[in-house]
């Protein structure tokens, strides 16, 4: 019976392992912010929340210029900021995960020192100073989750928000917090509008049928794959997972069980 199952849920889970290029644009008064990302994913969530950020920024200094910021995603690469010679402020940043912080100081940088951002710029020395009153300020405003690209609409009463660099999952109808956490990965709705939250393309969080939020994370060495990452057929979840072997996990709800290393 068990065997069954598998083959069924497997039967229902389209697997790609080639990602398609997604691109988004978001304008915010004076920011605009380009996003590159191998899939929709939750990533371009964050560089639209980077962008309200910034706006917020800009305007501390009650600066109004265009400033433009490419978020582009590479895979297992460290992370390469550019600031590209343009009559505007125009950060280009390669990274796998894009960070909010760093973002905020190079702009800060550059309002600060427009006059200096063609030359060489030790952009360690920038990243690793101290926050500045303004930054820290900006940071404490709460920025809720973007609910603007269709291929990410969320419909559930689950939603996050952010403030002082950290992630807060919530309820939207009683305000309830369910738990925060510095990183959101993934953010899905399952089994009737109940959360399915990855911190990490690990580690996750979920309710389950009785309501009770539960944490789990995948074995060994195993990672959530870049692209159709999960399905979901009735009571149990079907995730395509990578590792030192391509495999799949199954998530049952019903008996809160991660079943994990399944070959195919």
């Amino acid at each position: 019976m068990k065997k069954q199952i598998i083959i069924l849920l497997i039967s229902f889970f389209f697997i790609n392992v080639y990602g398609k290029s997604v691109t988004v644009k978001h304008t915010t008064k004076n920011i605009t912010v380009h996003i590159a990302c191998f899939s929709y994913r939750e990533e371009i969530n964050n560089g639209i929340i980077i962008g309200e950020y910034v706006k917020e920024l800009s305007q501390k200094y009650n600066y109004t210029d265009s400033i433009e910021i490419f978020l582009e995603m590479i895979p297992s690469k460290q992370t390469e900021y550019f600031f590209l010679p343009k009559k505007n402020i125009f950060l280009h940043v390669q990274s796998n995960k894009f960070n909010l912080l760093e973002n905020l100081k190079l702009i800060e940088f550059a309002i600060l020192n427009r006059k200096k951002i063609n030359s060489k710029i030790d952009f360690n020395k920038i990243l690793k100073s101290s926050n500045s009153n303004q930054i820290d300020d900006v940071l404490m405003l709460l920025i809720e989750r973007p609910n603007i690209v269709k291929q990410l609409e969320n419909t559930s009463d689950f939603s996050y928000y952010i403030q002082n660099n950290q992630y807060y999952i919530y309820k939207k109808t009683t305000k309830e917090l369910l738990f925060n956490s510095p990183s959101v990965y993934l953010f899905k709705t399952i089994a009737y509008s109940r959360p399915l939250i990855f911190i990490n393309n690990h580690e996750f969080y979920y309710k389950n049928l009785k309501g009770d939020l539960k944490f789990i994370s995948f074995s060994d060495a195993n990672e959530l794959a870049e692209d159709y990452p999960l399905k979901e057929f009735n009571y149990f979840v079907l995730f395509n997972v990578v590792g030192k072997i391509n495999n799949i996990a199954i998530l049952n709800l019903e008996k809160d069980k991660l079943i994990d290393n399944l070959e195919w």
